[in-house]
């Protein structure tokens, strides 16, 4: 298990968005990338999700598995 970043092979970063879309929905995207540790991309994928605005305002561990 790698707990500190040295030594590590990749690294692995998450970038979250939310912007206020139609019909009282906020869009959330969440785009990951995972790249060397030198800085070379190796892979990036996103998610995006409209929810009803307000939703990730504050906790929102629990509706994450949406």
């Amino acid at each position: 298990m790698q707990v500190t970043p040295e030594g590590a092979d990749f690294v692995v970063q998450g970038q979250v968005k939310v912007t206020n879309v139609a019909n009282a929905q906020q869009r959330v995207e969440i785009v990951w990338t995972v790249s060397r540790p030198s800085g070379v991309v190796n892979g990036k994928v996103s998610q995006l999700h409209d929810l009803p605005a307000g939703t990730v305002d504050r906790y929102w561990g629990d509706i994450a598995g949406r």
